[in-house]
Parts: structure tokens; sequence; C-alpha cells
């Protein structure tokens, strides 16, 4: 018989009611509640198994710890984190640490236990943050004056920023008409120069054959006359 229900706890077990006038003889004193409701469920926790000779018993996570946790076999250590060692403030971020972290840890030669390794992730996040030395935000102290006049600062930088865009937009739709406008200029001024070309040539043609013309007419005319 699987003493273990599916979600890997044991059976609860339940005692047998005890027949009419037969009260169950111990040796301690019973309370009237156990003797009137003597069928009631007994709980029994679950085992605490050994831990393994390769481990400590500070390292190895048990199975009632499991349940407790709820995490199935990571070993989680909760730590109470702030962004900087100064911040005025209560709260509280819970970090888990695994077990895998340790083990590869340990497969780089490294002997750790889990207060070494709590150790190493709290020097790592609360060691010093160069955001903290070169912002200009106020993290602590702040008050609602300086918040309104942020607020108010803001709003006129926002103003500014929308008069200098809306500027901006319009020299740019200025340029796009001096962009077209010197465009249809030079095609304009295209045209003229090739059409100026071609009564260049026409000239250059009627005048070419003028002159053939003349020739032809003088040397008739010595013909004739010899």
């Amino acid at each position: 018989m699987n003493d273990v229900q599916p979600n890997g706890e044991p059976k609860k077990i339940y005692l047998t009611k005890p027949t009419e006038n037969q009260l169950p003889t111990t040796s301690n004193p019973v309370r009237k509640s156990l003797i009137n409701h003597s069928g009631d469920p007994v709980r029994i926790p679950p085992r605490r198994y050994m831990p393994p000779a390769d481990k400590n018993s500070e390292e190895y996570l048990t199975n009632h710890k499991n349940n407790a946790t709820g995490t199935h076999g990571k070993n989680c250590i909760w730590l109470n984190w702030r962004r900087y060692k100064d911040e005025l403030t209560s709260i509280n971020v819970p970090l888990p640490v695994y077990r895998k972290m340790m083990i590869a840890m340990r497969n780089r030669n490294m002997v750790v236990t889990a207060q070494d390794c709590r150790r190493k992730i709290n020097t790592c996040i609360h060691a010093t943050s160069p955001l903290e030395k070169c912002s200009i935000l106020p993290f602590r102290n702040i008050t609602l004056e300086q918040v309104e006049q942020l607020r108010q600062e803001n709003y006129f930088l926002a103003e500014q920023r929308d008069a200098d865009i809306k500027c901006l937009h319009m020299e740019e739709a200025n340029f796009k008409c001096f962009e077209e406008f010197i465009r249809t200029w030079t095609e304009q001024k295209e045209i003229e120069l090739q059409r100026v070309k071609l009564m260049a040539n026409q000239d250059a043609k009627s005048i070419e054959n003028e002159e053939n013309l003349n020739v032809e007419q003088q040397l008739k005319a010595t013909i004739i006359a010899k």
C-alpha cells in the first residue's frame, strides 16, 4: 500500500470510534474533548530525513522546510535589501539565493557555506554605486516645495520645447519651399539654354548656306566673264 498522497504528504490516519461504554484506557489523564471527539483525524508531520554524508545539516533542506517555504528543492535565503546604504526607507525586497549558486562556487574550488554566500551577495548589492555620487536628482530629504518647483520647471521647459519644435517645423517647411523654387528655376533655365543653343545652330546653318550661295554666284559670274 502507498502511504503517500499525490502532493507528497503522508496520508492522514483516522482513529476508529470506541465501542459504547468503553473509553480508551491510558495512564495519562485525557481531556473531555478528546474523549467526546475521539474520531477526529490525527495529522502526522512529515518525516525528517537524515542528510546525506556529503552535505552538512546547514545546507541540507528537509522535507519539512520544503513544505514550509514552498521552494521544492531550492535553498531560499531571504535578504533585506536597500538601494543605497544611506537610503531613508523601510522597504525590504526579498532576494532568494538558490543552491545552484553555491554548487557553482564549489565547482570553482571555493569553500562556501550559506553564510558565505549570503555575505558575498550583500557585499555585491551594498557596494558604493557611482550613480549615488554623480546623480543630480534629490533622492533624500525632498520636500513638497521642491517637488512643486520641479513641476513648474518641467512645465516651463516643456512649453519651451514645444515652441522650439514648432519653429523648427516652420523653418523646415520654408526650406522645402525654397528648395522647390530653386529646382523649378534651374529647370526653366536649362530649357531656355537648350532653346538658345538650337537657335544658334540654326543661325549658323543659315549663315553657311548664304556664304555658299554667294561663292557659287561669284564662280558663275567669273565663268561667264571669261
